[in-house]
């Protein structure tokens, strides 16, 4: 493939997927540097995207790989034909790269150029405030000086003294400006691609060594999913939230829930959301979305129902449901439903 390659070392193993389609996930680099000096490396970014066989990219998230399990030795014999098969050996490269350069790498370049803006406005705004009342005290005492010399006073060496500091202070405030005015020119680089990994759906790898009814059918998955989505995000509008499906950008939660424009305190809310069968009695958290909670603290809410058909049971909430990190090599937890109920709201 291009001038990626994929050896048996790099082939993982999608546990959250029942779906039986391999993908190409994709590691590239992403820099924003000063528009001034471009050796200055302002923000440096590793992204990740998904492509699959039909040429479809889509944002894999921040860290996709903490959720993946290497291939064993063993189960390499079940998927050998995917891993040789020329549908992922074609054009992989450009098509990645298209998308990071419309989709992944405007939001970077548009995250660093605001947070850029706030932070030389706040820099000005103090070294103005400092230095031009060093300038006003200094013109003052020269005012002060000249009126004397008027008077028949000798404060030549004072005066002299006095209009070089005001000088001084008058370049230094320039220069300052002109730097901080040169740090707000910031260009995007070319993203680069540094890693590849071929996914294999957990889905496809228990259909190949003759174990399909182990995983759930990925299209009634799906319909719980979405009945799911629907089930909180009508919840978190009942109770005069707006809401935000994000789901489809692997930020590490599903939705974000927040109070409308005016209401004080601001309440953010970033919720996942679990939906399970009727008589499911586990659910399923990824280490990542084990991190993103921990880190989010407050903020993050597990929200899970089951659904039974038309029939929705919940959502019920879990703040705060997690309290330990995954072990290194832990990919996906089982939480007991039953469990999760006694913490549930």
């Amino acid at each position: 493939m291009n001038s990626i390659g994929i050896n048996s070392d790099a082939v993982l193993v999608d546990t959250t997927d029942c779906g039986t389609a391999p993908k190409i996930l994709l590691a590239l680099d992403h820099v924003v540097k000063e528009g001034v000096n471009q050796s200055m490396v302002v923000s440096r970014r590793m992204q990740f995207v998904y492509i699959d066989a039909e040429r479809r990219v889509t944002n894999a998230g921040w860290a996709p790989h903490l959720d993946l399990r290497p291939l064993s030795a063993e189960e390499m014999r079940f998927v050998d034909d995917v891993i040789q098969s020329p549908n992922f050996g074609q054009e992989l490269e450009h098509a990645a790269l298209g998308y990071a350069s419309s989709v992944l790498v405007p939001e970077h370049y548009k995250e660093v150029k605001e947070r850029r803006l706030a932070m030389v406005d706040k820099t000005l705004r103090s070294v103005q405030e400092r230095l031009v009342k060093e300038i006003s005290f200094w013109s003052d005492r020269h005012i002060k000086l000249q009126e004397d010399k008027a008077a028949g006073k000798d404060v030549r060496l004072n005066l002299e003294n006095v209009r070089r500091t005001i000088d001084d202070l008058t370049v230094r405030l320039d220069s300052r400006k002109k730097e901080l005015e040169g740090m707000l020119q910031v260009v995007s680089a070319t993203p680069v691609i540094i890693g590849a990994a071929l996914v294999i759906p957990q889905g496809l790898m228990l259909l190949r060594s003759g174990k399909p009814d182990f995983c759930d059918d990925p299209e009634a998955r799906k319909r719980i999913e979405e009945a799911a989505m629907k089930a909180v995000i009508a919840a978190e509008q009942g109770k005069g939230f707006i809401t935000d499906d994000v789901s489809a950008q692997k930020c590490g939660w599903d939705i974000t829930s927040r109070s409308k424009t005016g209401v004080k305190p601001e309440v953010v809310r970033h919720i996942e959301v679990k939906g399970r069968a009727k008589d499911a009695s586990t659910i399923t958290v990824t280490r990542n979305e084990i991190m993103y909670a921990l880190n989010q603290a407050d903020k993050f809410i597990l929200a899970f129902m089951t659904v039974d058909g038309d029939r929705v049971d919940g959502p019920r909430y879990v703040h705060k449901p997690f309290t330990l990190e995954p072990d290194w090599a832990v990919t996906s937890v089982n939480f007991d439903i039953n469990q999760l109920l006694k913490k549930a709201q």
